[in-house]
């Protein structure tokens, strides 16, 4: 990593996010609401950025179809809330810290008639907020072509490759003239002199994007769809400090790697120990192209052999998706962001539950994640780690996306609480399970009178059974018909 990390991200113009929407990235950031409410949207943009920075060749501003996102046409992306609203330009941008600077750039594109996407302006917004005193939000306005020359001064300061002519005390007889240099997804500064004889020449860069585009770089996305789900082999991959493209591609080098990394390699095995998987691993060469990932047959109690070993896409659906994920979470370097789609997949929901202290292990290492989850129970599974204090408040946002009438996608952020609540959040959430379970207890109630249930309930030594009347009109009345020690005979079961 670079010494950086993102912050914050503020999405327009983007499919249904037709207004700016923020999301502030902290170690775990949770993104939830139902399907088509603009979840993948928010970080698509990211992504975008990514593949375009990552391409073997320059793309221009954005390249549409590349494996981490991919359209057919620049209409696809570009903002649409109802059927006749008006396409809109995109903006993206990306907050990020660096030292004890907080930096903002915001990227802004449109679309031409030929269907062709160029960069109009980059504005960077930056503040020594850790400064006593400091200028804050200030703005440097980058377009491509001609720029003034405090733009590019004030650059040089900020990101280096100052050079002379830009220093106050530069030799009066130069002229200099800056201009905007787009570099992929970003504008850079180029800086021309020529001295009053025209007989120098001499030109410099000023790397404004440099930080920002390595930690864009660093991201590492896990995607809902981990193909190929039933591979039985892998292509043998490099070893590197990034991973371009889909992570999915370096699971099985990585932990081949692992195995000269005990430390590495175990930590792998226990996180697979504690959702129920297996407890053992191990990467074979096939060819000198191909990895064989093998898995141990897992049964309680046994010691593995051998003859137990059988190949990933033998073990089950479930353990083939989320070894991407965990290999993605052990390699992450301090700061670097992990984002992950559905990380649930194919779980049981033991498994499920128990992710949720594999994350929190993984925030704990200073790996920063994004997450994008319809499951309740790995929710469940992080505000009880809160309540629990094993996992600390303020690391943890959980953001709620919606849509309006008009099919545009607003995003309502909660902060746990100390005690694992979400605070002031939408009564709609994390009520499904409810309403089923009651849906279900409605269909089964006792004929008692008017209909009943009946409510085992534990409270320290003593068993209460409950049972609840529907009123027409009224609230709910609860009676307590009998109260049994624990250690009494339960009536209709046999001791």
């Amino acid at each position: 990593m670079n010494g950086g990390r993102i912050t914050r991200l503020v999405v327009s113009g983007y499919k249904s996010l037709r207004k700016a929407q923020p999301l502030a990235v902290r170690p775990l950031t949770l993104l939830a609401g139902a399907n088509s409410s603009g979840k993948s949207s928010m970080i698509q943009p990211l992504l975008l950025l990514k593949q375009t920075l990552e391409a073997p060749f320059d793309p221009g501003p954005l390249k549409i179809d590349g494996p981490n996102v991919e359209f057919l046409l620049t209409s696809q992306l570009l903002g649409h809330g109802n059927a006749n609203a008006r396409e809109q330009d995109l903006k993206i941008g990306i907050g990020y810290r660096f030292q004890d600077l907080e930096l903002t750039f915001s990227l802004e594109f449109q679309r031409a008639q030929d269907g062709t996407i160029s960069l109009e302006r980059e504005l960077v917004d930056f503040g020594d907020d850790h400064v006593p005193g400091a200028r804050n939000s200030q703005t440097l306005c980058i377009t491509e072509g001609s720029i003034p020359i405090e733009v590019a001064k004030e650059a040089a300061r900020l990101f280096g490759g100052a050079m002379l002519p830009l220093k106050d005390e530069a030799p009066v007889p130069y002229h200099v003239t800056a201009r905007g240099v787009r570099t992929r997804s970003f504008l850079d500064i180029g800086v021309d002199v020529l001295d009053d004889w025209e007989s120098e020449n001499a030109s410099y860069g000023i790397p404004v994007s440099h930080q920002v585009a390595r930690l864009i770089t660093d991201v590492m996305h896990v995607p809902g769809l981990r193909d190929p789900a039933f591979a039985r082999t892998f292509t043998r991959t490099p070893m590197g400090d990034s991973f371009p493209g889909l992570m999915h591609h370096y699971f099985a080098s990585v932990i081949q790697h692992w195995e000269t990394d005990s430390e590495q390699m175990q930590g792998l095995k226990a996180d697979l120990l504690a959702l129920d998987l297996t407890s053992e691993v191990e990467v074979q060469t096939v060819g000198d192209t191909a990895l064989e990932v093998m898995i141990g047959r897992f049964v309680p109690g046994l010691q593995r052999q051998l003859s137990h070993m059988v190949n990933v896409a033998d073990a089950g659906l479930g353990l083939s998706q989320v070894l991407p994920l965990l290999v993605a979470l052990r390699a992450a370097k301090r700061d670097q962001l992990v984002v992950i789609e559905q990380p649930e997949l194919h779980l049981h929901p033991k498994g499920i539950y128990a992710l949720a202290d594999v994350l929190r292990a993984a925030v704990q290492r200073g790996v920063r994640i994004v997450i994008e989850t319809h499951s309740e129970l790995l929710l469940l599974g992080i505000q009880t780690l809160v309540a629990q204090g094993d996992l600390k408040p303020q690391d943890v946002s959980l953001n709620r996306f919606a849509l309006d009438g008009e099919g545009n996608t607003h995003i309502e952020q909660a902060d746990i609480q100390q005690d694992g609540s979400f605070g002031e959040w939408p009564v709609d959430f994390l009520d499904v399970e409810m309403d089923a379970r009651k849906r279900y207890l409605d269909a089964t109630w006792l004929p008692l009178g008017t209909r009943a249930v009946l409510f085992l309930v534990v409270d320290a030594d003593i068993l209460r059974v409950a049972v609840m009347f529907p009123m027409i009109d009224a609230l709910p009345l609860f009676l307590t018909l009998a109260w049994w020690d624990a250690s009494s005979p339960i009536p209709g079961r046999a001791n």
